[in-house]
């Protein structure tokens, strides 16, 4: 309940003080409208400073304001435009009055600070401005987008002026300090609409309804870095402020090297390192190394045609007897065609088995002696009764009648 109290008071004085401004004779003959110039450029962009500017020293500002209907239409805006925004410094004030010098010493950044006024820059200035209907402004203030809102009004009230709101010898009052973050490295703009309530030496007081405005049609004189091999190198500059630099963009420029900076627009490659990304990039290889990102050719690919393996990350050979031959395909067996056991599959010597004795037949790979009561004869009582291997089995059975008969044994005798 306390906080609706607070706002319909405040809407109330709002709406008096309004009423109050729009009762005083709009009048054009002292007032010439504003200016806007380039304050500072930092990290943060392009600093603007808003002024209002009249003919005659002894004017004075004593409020800005917004007019809503049914009074009229003439907004009070502050408005980033052209894919900028205002730029808030953390630890800034809403109303420069209220800014401590010393602070702005000790954090060099508030100086790039957004804020409005009425004459002071910092708390050290005459201050005195009240900020009447302007909570929602400031929130979208300081969210980067600006204000436009009807009904606003910031005013200084008093009778008679203090020296920050007279215009003074340079004929001007300042009103706001906007900083704007650059575009593309372009300086950021913004548009505004202001209306001004100023009082002459003789107290007489006016109304100046202000048109909507670009700070970039105030801009004919921008200082800025001219030198295009510069890396603060500002194409939009119309004066050599002496601000360039050549050291924040050098870098190595070299793809292949493994400091490669993308970034960098001045090429110094002396800086370049190519050994603490060196390695084999190449997977198949014994010694890859998945950190590398610059092949340094020390890969070491096995060839399995050669027998070749990799032991940890060094190449192993598996043919133990170099015969070309892997470990893994040898076979051991005997070579010659005319024994018993010969393997014509045998990459490798190995023992060989003869029918050399008399009787002695070549069966299933081996020597089989057929001679059952060792007279040096093959009778045929001894093949019709010995388990002869089935080689020799299927050969003695003559007519294939699963038996083997003496005539049978004695006719192979006789083969």
């Amino acid at each position: 309940m306390k906080s609706h109290l607070k706002l319909a008071a405040m809407q109330r004085f709002s709406t008096l003080v309004l009423g109050l401004l729009m009762s005083v004779t709009a009048a054009f003959a002292t007032a010439t409208g504003f200016d806007v110039e380039v304050h500072a450029t930092s990290e943060y962009g392009t600093t603007y400073r808003l002024y209002a500017t009249f003919d005659d020293p002894g004017d004075w500002v004593s409020a800005v304001f917004g007019v809503a209907p049914p009074e009229g239409n003439t907004p009070m805006s502050i408005l980033a435009i052209g894919g900028s925004s205002i730029v808030q410094i953390n630890g800034g004030e809403d109303l420069a009055q209220n800014l401590n010098p010393m602070f702005l010493e000790l954090v060099p950044s508030l100086n790039y600070d957004s804020w409005l006024t009425i004459g002071s820059e910092d708390g050290d200035g005459d201050g005195g401005v009240q900020a009447v209907g302007m909570s929602d402004d400031f929130a979208s203030f300081n969210a980067g987008t600006g204000f436009d809102n009807c009904g606003d009004i910031l005013m200084v009230p008093a009778s008679t002026p203090a020296p920050d709101w007279l215009a003074g010898p340079d004929l001007r009052v300042l009103l706001a300090q906007i900083t704007m973050s650059d575009v593309n490295g372009s300086p950021g703009h913004f548009s505004f609409q202001l209306n001004i309530q100023f009082k002459d030496a003789a107290g007489d007081a006016y109304n100046y309804y202000g048109d909507e405005l670009i700070s970039s049609d105030f801009i004919t004189d921008l200082p800025g870095c001219m030198d295009d091999t510069a890396c603060n190198y500002n194409a939009d500059a119309t004066t050599d402020d002496g601000s360039c630099e050549s050291t924040s963009c050098v870098g190595c420029m070299d793809a292949s090297a493994c400091n490669y900076d993308d970034a960098a627009t001045i090429a110094d490659n002396s800086q370049c390192d190519y050994d603490s990304c060196a390695g084999c990039t190449d997977e198949a290889a014994c010694n890859y190394d998945e950190t590398a990102t610059l092949d340094d050719s020390s890969c070491l690919v096995p060839d399995a045609a050669s027998c070749e393996f990799c032991d940890g990350q060094a190449i192993a050979v598996a043919d133990a007897d170099e015969d070309g031959i892997c470990d893994a395909n040898e076979v051991v067996g005997c070579q010659d065609a005319t024994a018993c056991n010969y393997d014509a599959s045998a990459t490798d010597a190995g023992a060989c088995e003869y029918a050399t004795a008399q009787c002695e037949i070549c069966l299933g790979g081996e020597a089989v002696l057929q001679d059952a009561d060792g007279d040096g004869l093959l009778s045929a009582a001894e093949l019709a009764t010995r388990a002869a291997p089935q080689a020799l089995f299927d050969r003695l059975d003559a007519n294939n009648d699963g038996s083997v008969s003496a005539d049978e044994a004695a006719q192979a005798m006789r083969m």
